[in-house]
């Protein structure tokens, strides 16, 4: 073959290449759809719901420099909700796809997630299948498998950021319904989890839900929304939100006195982050008014309700805190650490939400699993109450 044809269909492949959303999505992964319009000229519905808003987190007395240097002043953006025609969405955990342009709204709102996003599929044994998803969606549109609406609330089983990032886009999701009329299907994760179908049936979004079975299906229009990271270097507070998801919340679930008012959150039977002495730090906590609780154990409208009518929540970081955001304006909350693993995440929540805040740096056992110094806990405990009362 002469050099002049091997060079030209060497430049016929590279050109190939990249037109493919693969490599599109290596060298430029995603666009944010509320841009669609400006940057690539293509016609969406898009609302703005909230102005953009600033929130500042406080500086505490002694905090460790772990949580001090998040001491400081957060941007929320503003809500945006868009209506997107003709989208093709591919992979285990489905991307939405507009051309050649895979939506950041969809995998987990910022570009760089999106080699998390693959990340999470690789290790569900996914991650090649999604990438032959991705070239096929040039090739032709899955029409027998399709969606005239469809809202997507694709979420890692991650409790706190499902509770905290996904659930509240039903508020953008409800203002799609009031200004347009149209009830899209709210596609979750496959195999979606009991907890989350749970949550969805108690908020009242059960009867418009599906699981996400395919690896490809194309959609009429999809709709999306701004999607608040709450990472631990990237942060979006959405206040509105999570008080929209509260009130909602608070209101479905039957108001209860059964519970205390002095909240432990166990970590019993997780892999980290659980105390070692918890039988000794009930034993103390107990005549405090203290009772003992595991969220796993729960319905969701019992963890609203416990949250909800707390006064102090005591507990290790975990997921289990997230339930802070159904707390009452004066809820005292007090996280315990290892002191090898210092987190902001329930810091910086806490402070935005306006709830008392306060910390423990506990001894490291095991690893990752934590030693209470009881007396220590017991003192902090008691000058809350003194306060309170």
């Amino acid at each position: 073959m002469r050099p002049q044809k091997i060079k030209k269909n060497l430049k016929d492949v590279v050109n190939f290449i990249c037109k493919l959303p693969v490599y599109t999505l290596l060298k430029h992964p995603g666009i944010y759809a509320k841009d669609l319009h400006s940057k690539v000229g293509i016609q969406t519905l898009c609302w703005t719901l909230d102005g953009p808003k600033t929130h500042q987190v406080r500086s505490l007395p002694n905090l460790p420099s772990e949580l001090e240097q998040y001491a400081k002043s957060y941007h929320e953006d503003p809500l945006y909700l868009v209506e997107i025609p003709n989208v093709t969405l591919a992979g285990y955990m489905p991307i939405g796809i507009y051309g050649r342009y895979p939506l950041i709204e969809t995998f987990q709102g910022e570009p760089e997630r999106f080699y998390t996003h693959l990340h999470n599929q690789m290790e569900l044994g996914q991650c090649p299948w999604t990438v032959i998803d991705y070239l096929l969606t040039i090739i032709w549109k899955d029409t027998n498998n399709q969606f005239d609406e469809v809202f997507p609330l694709v979420c890692v089983n991650s409790y706190a950021h499902w509770l905290l990032e996904y659930l509240p886009r039903l508020r953008a999701y409800e203002a799609y319904t009031d200004l347009t009329g149209r009830t899209p299907i709210i596609l979750t994760v496959p195999n979606t989890p009991n907890w989350m179908k749970q949550q969805l049936d108690f908020l009242g979004y059960g009867t418009h839900c599906s699981e996400w079975t395919g690896r490809r299906a194309y959609a009429k229009r999809l709709v999306t929304s701004t999607h608040r990271l709450n990472n631990r270097n990237n942060f979006n507070p959405g206040l509105s939100d999570w008080n929209w998801l509260k009130e909602r919340a608070v209101e479905r679930a039957d108001s209860s006195d059964k519970y205390s008012q002095y909240v432990y959150i166990s970590r019993e039977g997780e892999k980290e982050r659980t105390v070692s002495n918890e039988e000794t730090v009930m034993s103390e906590l107990a005549p405090l008014g203290f009772e003992r609780y595991n969220p796993v154990e729960l319905s969701f409208a019992e963890q609203v309700n416990l949250f909800a009518n707390a006064e102090i929540v005591v507990g290790p970081h975990g997921g289990g805190l997230a339930n802070i955001i159904f707390g009452n304006d004066s809820l005292s909350v007090i996280e315990l650490f290892p002191d090898n693993d210092i987190r902001p995440q329930f810091y910086r929540l806490a402070e935005i939400c306006g709830l008392e805040y306060s910390f423990l740096l506990e001894q490291t056992v095991n690893d990752s699993d934590l030693f209470v110094d009881v007396d220590r806990l017991c003192m902090k405990i008691q000058n809350i109450k003194s306060d309170i009362e």
